[in-house]
């Protein structure tokens, strides 16, 4: 075990110097700023913090030239998509920007995962890192909510909740109800309508409740096993 944690550091530099904090931050802020504004500005604030996270997140990868070229791929049409709102004043009538970032917030989920399997020392970069994916399968899953909301209109009812039918303000719905989904809170308000949306809902809050008792555990596991491995050296010198 002592060797495995020896060659943990190796693990470490494969992802640059506090990605994870930039990564947390930029959520944070996409989750708690967007629905404070409103207008033009509301949609610019929201695909500004939709652009600072799709940046933060490939930085997670910027030491990986194979990740980093797909990552950069699967980033600059879902940024281009996603500001067509800004720059245009419209939306695409349909849920290809939706699909986009789906795509990209699949791609970076799959990396963050790969890290925290492989991570065998635990620290707080694995514990922000855990604290990150957890907040990108709720925004994941907001766009999937929001494609399936565009493709499909009536996939929900939100009722009066969006009055000036911009995507930027049904994503925020939609992030909303995707946080309660995951969190199992089920306040009520937002609700699936028909098949496609139950299936998406039922299978966010399984995914909610069995990452966070397998992260957990694993994160756990390893912090045990490292006391274990230290007390066991301990030992051997005494």
């Amino acid at each position: 075990m002592s060797r495995i944690l020896a060659n943990a550091p190796h693990l470490q530099r494969l992802r640059p110097k506090l990605c994870f904090h930039y990564l947390f931050v930029s959520l944070l802020l996409l989750i708690v700023l967007p629905p404070h504004m409103e207008g033009v500005i509301g949609v610019a604030i929201t695909e500004a913090m939709l652009s600072l996270v799709m940046l933060s997140s490939l930085y997670l990868v910027v030491e990986q030239k194979r990740s980093l070229y797909v990552g950069i791929a699967l980033f600059l049409p879902a940024m281009f998509l996603s500001w067509n709102e800004v720059y245009i004043g419209q939306q695409f009538a349909h849920y290809v920007p939706a699909a986009a970032n789906i795509v990209f917030f699949g791609f970076v989920s799959i990396q963050i995962f790969r890290y925290l399997i492989k991570q065998l020392h635990p620290n707080t970069e694995m514990v922000l890192a855990a604290t990150s994916l957890y907040l990108i399968l709720g925004v994941l899953w907001a766009f999937i909510y929001a494609a399936l909301e565009l493709k499909y209109p009536g996939s929900f009812n939100l009722g009066a909740r969006i009055d000036s039918g911009t995507f930027s303000e049904l994503l925020s719905d939609m992030v909303y109800f995707s946080f309660v989904t995951l969190t199992t809170l089920g306040y009520g308000d937002i609700s699936p309508q028909n098949s496609f949306s139950e299936s998406w809902v039922v299978l966010e809050a399984v995914l909610g409740q069995f990452y966070v008792a397998i992260v957990l555990a694993r994160i756990l596991g390893l912090y045990v096993a490292r006391e274990l491995d230290e007390e066991s050296n301990g030992s051997d010198e005494n």
